[in-house]
């Protein structure tokens, strides 16, 4: 199948740009589709700016219709392009639907792995895994620090993005966390989390965002994670949901998804 229409397409996330050789500065966004069953990689996508500032309207948990193909330059099972990158989709950005947080992670309760060595195993290339309040923590590393996997090139793709003045964010979110095969520490690549970064307020104050729903210590969390096109076992966490109840006090990602 080279082609597929898609009417139920639910955005899990959008990471923050990705410099690519072959197409520039595109994003990746993570969906699912309860219709097909699958998890749906659609890349590359517009940066929603300037002349592109229509082509990317795209939102968390809500729903589209999209027409694909297959990426002839992506071998993983999951990843599509859009068949008109200028015309991503037939649904209207302003009336598109929401779907509440608690409903779609029961849907995504039933694609929930126990490791990343069971995607690695079956060569999925995206996943949903459950990790204790007590198995993970975050922690934010400094641009000028060279030690972590793909950390220096992060801020180079920040450049240029929608809603976002890469040069306040001095901080890139990681996670730790433990799976029943082993430790692991995944980059967040969450778009949500680095609007907040770079948000002069708290640009200065990286652990503000381990106090941000999705996010908060002491919660127990739904990881949706991606692996990288070049580094297959590499993998970054595209979106996080609490799974626990959250308290009655503001959300400090509300407008920065």
């Amino acid at each position: 199948m080279n082609t597929m229409h898609v009417e139920d397409y639910i955005v899990l996330g959008r990471t923050v740009p990705e410099d690519s050789k072959k197409f520039g500065k595109k994003i990746c966004m993570a969906g699912y589709s309860q219709e097909n069953s699958q998890f749906l990689r659609v890349y590359p996508l517009m940066v929603p700016v300037g002349e592109n500032a229509d082509a990317n309207g795209f939102k968390a948990r809500h729903v589209y219709t999209l027409d694909l193909r297959r990426n002839p330059n992506d071998s993983r099972g999951e990843s599509w392009r859009l068949v008109d990158e200028q015309k991503p989709t037939t649904t209207i950005w302003a009336r598109a639907t929401e779907i509440k947080k608690e409903p779609l992670v029961d849907m995504l309760r039933k694609r929930v792995v126990s490791s990343i060595k069971t995607l690695n195993d079956c060569k999925l290339s995206l996943g949903v895994l459950i990790v204790k309040s007590s198995e993970w923590e975050g922690y934010a590393v400094a641009r000028e620090e060279p030690s972590e996997d793909n950390h220096r090139g992060l801020f180079d793709d920040l450049a240029d993005q929608a809603d976002l003045d890469a040069n306040q964010v001095k901080f890139a979110p990681y996670m730790r966390f433990k799976d029943s095969a082993g430790e692991h520490n995944l980059q967040v690549r969450e778009w949500g989390a680095y609007r907040l970064l770079s948000n002069p307020k708290y640009a200065d104050n990286p652990e503000t965002l381990w106090g941000a729903a999705g996010y908060r210590r002491g919660r127990d969390l739904m990881l949706v994670v991606g692996n990288m096109g070049n580094h297959r076992t590499n993998w970054l966490i595209i979106k996080t949901f609490e799974l626990d109840s959250a308290p009655s006090t503001p959300n400090l990602l509300d407008g920065f998804e």
